[in-house]
């Protein structure tokens, strides 16, 4: 048995993102069956609004899947984020010994609408798989990882700060025309010296004047 499988946790209500994972995990173990995390992080500058979801061969992690000594209420399934908030999806295997494929897709409500869906596939024997698409590089910063032997993928969503980028161009176009001015006086300094060198040639005795 596994490090992570003897870990034990105590849940409180309001703790699913702490909690939802562990618990997934352990359920999983408990039914040689297997598990998905997905932790969210809206850092987006807007609200996230839930459009789809989807689960085949399995079911989201609910409060009656925690056996500890107090009871709690929590919620492993995908809802909408606030910006600055976020969450915890966990769903595991639906039948003994079988693998989960599922996905979710989000709005984030700026000026474009942005669409991104995050979806999972988690077969029979091997590692889970992931992948999120659907956000562009120019308008957010993505942060992807996964860890708790790869049964939890967190997605970070960061806004760009476009105004960095006209700061960014000034600095660089400054300094290429510094370095051209550099080049124009070293030029003129070269030819200035080559100039007052410049040996004085007598003039030719059979040259009338």
């Amino acid at each position: 048995m596994s490090e992570v499988q003897n870990i034990s946790f105590y849940c409180q209500n309001g703790t699913s993102q702490l909690c939802c994972y562990q618990l997934a995990h352990r359920v999983s173990s408990d039914n040689h069956s297997r598990c998905a995390s997905i932790v969210l992080k809206n850092n987006s500058g807007y609200r996230m609004n839930l459009e789809a979801q989807n689960l085949e061969d399995g079911r989201w992690i609910t409060s009656e899947d925690y056996k500890g000594g107090n009871n709690i209420s929590i919620n492993c399934q995908p809802r909408s984020l606030l910006n600055n908030e976020s969450e915890t999806i966990s769903s595991v295997t639906g039948r003994f010994i079988g693998g989960l494929t599922g996905y979710v897709s989000f709005n984030i409500l700026d000026n474009m609408t942005s669409n991104f869906t995050i979806s999972w596939k988690v077969p029979l024997f091997g590692s889970p798989q992931y992948d999120l698409n659907g956000l562009s590089e120019h308008d957010y910063e993505v942060i992807k990882n996964s860890t708790f032997e790869d049964t939890v993928y967190i997605v970070t969503i960061n806004a760009i700060n476009k105004n960095k980028k006209p700061f960014i161009l000034i600095i660089i176009f400054s300094v290429i025309a510094i370095v051209i001015a550099i080049v124009l006086v070293l030029v003129i300094i070269s030819c200035y010296i080559r100039r007052i060198r410049r040996p004085n040639v007598p003039p030719n005795p059979g040259t009338r004047r």
